[in-house]
């Protein structure tokens, strides 16, 4: 669409204006189909439309899963999820190895979505002895071919493939865990752990009331990260799990509030 063609659309009458924002939002696909990720200035330049406008033709991608929200701009879904999976891989594989050595066997456990549970779920995923609670597909699909029970909780399904909105939890449903093991956006000692989807946050606050330990992962980036809505203090937690890159002075901040656990990086072999 050319600047004079987005400006004639302004002028249109009012029921030519979902006309005009659903080509915006076409065109927009195409450049996160193009080149996986758009930013707001570009977008409203090449539009002729303010940023604000661009803002909202992204949050409604965004609730219909065809672009995930970051700052300055969107990502393409699959993008994001291929990116999330890429960052800090490593380490990410260092924590989930030290988070599963901490299952005994027999355990009930629920897994949180999130790269670094996922990782810690396949490793799970060899055990046969396991029974495993989650509401996140990507989850799930680790056990697959696992002889471990699998409980996978119904819901609406969002962008970030977990199911929202489950009617599993009312307010008579009790579930005993014996472990929850949880992801975050960001954690801080006095915010405690915190997410980007208000919606995802009454499964996880059950499965922290249901479970008797309850375990974090959080690689090293997750203590400078900061979201909208915390899932609550970190004094709920048993053990943090993170890598060896976390910052000293950040980690001190922890003590006395929870038990914080390094993992040991993996050996090249």
């Amino acid at each position: 669409m050319s600047a004079s063609e987005a400006r004639a659309d302004r002028n249109a009458p009012d029921d030519g204006r979902v006309d005009e924002r659903g080509r915006r939002q076409s065109l927009i696909i195409r450049r996160l189909d193009d080149n996986g990720r758009v930013s707001v200035p570009e977008l409203a330049r090449e539009l002729d439309v303010t940023e604000m406008t661009i803002r909202r033709d992204l949050g409604e991608l965004h609730r219909a899963g065809r672009a995930v929200r970051i700052h300055g701009g969107a990502v393409s879904p699959r993008s994001e999820v291929e990116r999330r999976a890429a960052e800090n891989s490593p380490e990410k594989l260092a924590i989930a190895a030290r988070a599963a050595s901490l299952i005994p066997n027999g355990a009930t456990v629920a897994i949180d979505l999130g790269s670094t549970c996922e990782a810690v779920a396949r490793i799970l995923s060899h055990r046969d002895d396991l029974t495993v609670v989650t509401n996140a597909l990507p989850i799930a699909t680790q056990f697959r071919q696992s002889r471990s029970t699998l409980v996978l909780l119904g819901g609406i399904l969002n962008s970030d493939l977990n199911l929202v909105n489950t009617g599993a939890f009312g307010p008579d449903f009790d579930m005993p865990l014996d472990y929850v093991v949880l992801g975050c956006a960001g954690v801080s000692p006095t915010t405690g752990m915190m997410h980007f989807d208000a919606a995802e946050l009454a499964v996880r606050r059950r499965f922290v009331d249901c479970a008797t330990h309850r375990i974090l992962v959080a690689d090293h980036t997750k203590f400078r990260s900061r979201a909208p809505f915390a899932l609550g203090s970190i004094n709920l937690l048993d053990v943090l799990v993170t890598d060896s890159g976390a910052p000293e002075a950040e980690l001190a901040e922890f003590t006395g509030l929870v038990d914080v656990d390094i993992a040991p990086p993996l050996s090249a072999s």
